[in-house]
Formats: C-alpha cells, structure tokens, sequence
C-alpha cells in the first residue's frame, strides 16, 4: 500500500509543506521518504520476528534544513552510523548529536518519546546512512546467551537519566555491515531471512566491538571532540586534503598523539580513513550524481583516473565504470 501524507519542515525559520511518501509493503513494515530542494531522506522501519525492531536510513539535508520526527522508547538502542551529523533537540530543549563515524547505544523511557527536532549539525551539508537496532534488555540477553551484558550498555541502561547514551568508534566489519543494509534492495521473498541474519550479525560485531573497546584505555571526552574535528576537515576537504601537520593545529595535538588517537578513534589511520571516504563519495557521485568516472575522479582530489580507479576497485572489488 502506498499513500502521500504532510509534514511539517522549516527553512531558516520559514515554514513550508514537505510531502511525505509512506508506503507499507507486508505487515510490521514501513518505509517513508521525502525530498524538499537540495534535502532528501529514506528510511525503513521494520518489526524482525527476533524481537528486534530495525531501522534503516540513508538522508542527506541542506544547512538550513530541519523537520520534526518521532522517538519511540526503546530499552536497548544500538546505532551504527556514518557520514553527516544531526542535532536533534527534544521538548525539554535537551541537545544531542547524532550520526556521524560512530557506534552509539542509547536507551529511550517511555516518558521521554515524542517528537524531536531535528537539523545538522554541521554546514558540509553531507549524506548520512544509519542502521539501528532497538529491543528489550530481555530479549537482548537472550541473543547473547548471556545473565549479563556488556559493560557498556549496562552503563547506559542502568542510568538514571531518561535519555542515556553512549558512543564508540565503529569497526571497520560493523561499517561493511552498514553499507549492506544501506545498499540492499532485495524485495523477494527471502529479504526478511536476509534482514534477520544480518540484524543478528549486528548484534554480535558491536558485542565484539564493545569487549575490544573496553579493552583499550578510554579516551578523554576533550579528545574525542578533536578528532571528530579533525575528521569532519578531512570529510570537507576530500578533494584538496589537509596536511598532517594542519589536522594535528586542528586538534591542539602533536601529530604522533593525532595518528594514536585517530586510529583508536575510527579504527584505521588518518589517511586510510581519507582513502575510504574519497571511494565512498565517488561511488555515491558515480551513482546518485551520473558524473563520469574521470569527473568523479577529480571530484574526489585524483588528478590521475588510472590511480583512481586502482584505489576505488581496492575498495569495493570493482572498476568505478560498472557504477
């Protein structure tokens, strides 16, 4: 089924009609997308026969941009996303980032569902995929054959706060992962084994990625707040990149206390991590922009499209020209 509802979204304070599209393919299933100008978002929502409820969004919205959406409660919240930043704010003004490079588990109480105001939180204006995965303390435990939960979630649940969140940095396997569900168009009937294994496979890669985590010494708040500095210059710079030195100036840190940091941070070095987001913005160019491959190339700061092309079939196994 298939119908057109009105939203509500604002533009530097105007207000203006967004048409959202709402389309509900087999029972506990949604899916809702909307475009407005340069702003556009899809989303997926879906009630898994594991007790899990998965959420699946790829957006991308202007600077000036901002809508309202709703929160459900939920006990247990594991998010892994990449790209853009939101800030969403809820009825008590309370502030929170949301997106970016991270692996973020929250918790939602029931007195805190409701809307949320949502914008970016940045002016690079650039896309954002998220998959989240939302269920019970329960049920949880259960999947994980386990009395007790990982000290990180436990340290979520068990606040007192309403609306408790924590992050980590994603590994490189959770974001594979994402990308899968963010790419996959399977509409036959084994989509929703499909869905279910992979939700699963979720589940136990941020387990694992939590136990390395609490491993590693913690890093201090006022760090992670420059790295994520220094990987949103990378981000908007893709095609002309900043020098170690520039990046180490932006954080307030040495350059070797960068590259420890970044690599602990985001689970790959500084320039690796530069590598892999020019392929990703190619990729993205080549797909939803139907630029040519030697204009994606200079897009993304490769003067050569001989090397470009090595780089981007190192990355996702095929020539740039079968995009």
């Amino acid at each position: 089924m298939r119908q057109k509802s009105r939203g509500r979204a604002e533009d530097r304070g105007q207000g203006r009609d967004v048409a959202l599209v709402v389309a509900s393919p087999r029972p506990g299933a949604q899916r809702v997308s909307f475009r407005s100008g340069g702003s556009w978002c899809r989303s997926e929502d879906i009630e898994l026969r594991s007790g899990i409820r998965l959420n699946v969004t790829r957006c991308r919205f202007e600077p000036s941009f901002s809508f309202v959406a709703g929160q459900r409660p939920a006990e247990v919240e594991l998010v892994v996303s990449k790209g853009g930043t939101l800030l969403t704010r809820d009825s008590r003004g309370v502030e929170r980032l949301r997106g970016g490079h991270t692996l973020q588990i929250a918790k939602t109480a029931p007195s805190e569902s409701g809307p949320l105001r949502v914008r970016p939180a940045s002016e690079d204006g650039g896309p954002m995929d998220c998959v989240s995965l939302s269920m019970t303390e329960h049920r949880l435990r259960e999947l994980l054959g386990s009395v007790e939960l990982p000290a990180a979630i436990r340290a979520v649940t068990a606040s007192h706060e309403p609306l408790a969140m924590g992050a980590h940095a994603p590994s490189a396997k959770l974001l594979r992962l994402l990308e899968e569900f963010v790419d996959d168009d399977g509409r036959g009937q084994s989509r929703a084994l499909w869905l279910e294994s992979k939700s699963l496979e979720l589940v136990a890669l941020v387990t694992d990625r939590l136990d390395e985590a609490e491993r590693r010494p913690a890093l201090p708040a006022s760090d992670i707040g420059a790295l994520e500095r220094v990987r949103q210059r990378l981000v908007r710079r893709l095609d002309d990149p900043p020098t170690l030195r520039e990046l180490a100036r932006v954080a307030g840190f040495n350059p070797t206390k960068l590259k420890d940091g970044f690599r602990a941070m985001y689970g790959v070095p500084v320039f690796e991590y530069l590598r892999q987001r020019r392929m990703e913005e190619a990729r993205r160019l080549l797909v939803e922009e139907r630029v040519n491959v030697t204009e994606a190339a200079m897009c993304v700061g490769y003067g050569n499209p001989s090397k470009f092309a090595a780089a981007f079939r190192r990355q996702f196994g095929v020539r740039p020209s079968s995009f």
